[in-house]
């Protein structure tokens, strides 16, 4: 079911990714079961591949939808997108651009060498390698998802993205 909260939380959301911004408050779906798993080696903490595996439902869910009906859906309420999207936006500004900075921000995600390092200075674990720290925080949680998953989102965000395109044009 649809309901404004939930246009809401996809336009704060698609809005944030396009400017390179991670919000925990306004996710759109529940944080996965399980937890952040890491485990100690040569002197390092690295990331347990179980770790990634708790994002795989999400992953499956995403792939079990045809774009055309993501397309569809979009379409239905694009109306109410664009009118919570003018809300917080600078004028003028498009959500079709939003959603396509969107995506790119998230295909721009590079491929990482595993298993990847981390370092806890509180409760909040960061990369150890500062190349991948410095990168945006919607990419950091998109390499969480791990290679195999990052590489099933981005197929579909690629798909997705050019039926977009194809659109406008």
């Amino acid at each position: 079911l649809v309901n404004d909260s939930l246009i809401q939380k996809f336009v704060i959301n698609v809005s944030n990714l396009a400017d390179e911004e991670l919000t925990i408050k306004d996710s759109l779906v529940v944080t996965p079961d399980g937890e952040f798993e890491t485990y100690n080696q040569a002197g390092g903490k690295w990331i347990d591949r179980a770790s990634y595996t708790r994002y795989t439902p999400y992953v499956d869910t995403l792939e079990s939808m045809e774009v055309s009906e993501l397309l569809s859906i979009y379409d239905t309420y694009k109306a109410d997108i664009d009118e919570r999207f003018a809300e917080i936006s600078r004028p003028g500004a498009r959500f079709d651009d939003a959603l396509i900075d969107a995506i790119n921000e998230l295909l721009d995600t590079p491929e990482v060498p595993m298993p990847i390092e981390v370092f806890s200075e509180s409760v909040v674990y960061k990369y150890k390698d500062p190349r991948i720290e410095a990168l945006s925080g919607p990419q950091k949680q998109l390499l969480r998802t791990g290679p195999d998953n990052m590489r099933r989102i981005k197929d579909v965000l690629r798909t997705l993205k050019d039926a977009l395109e194809a659109r406008e044009s």
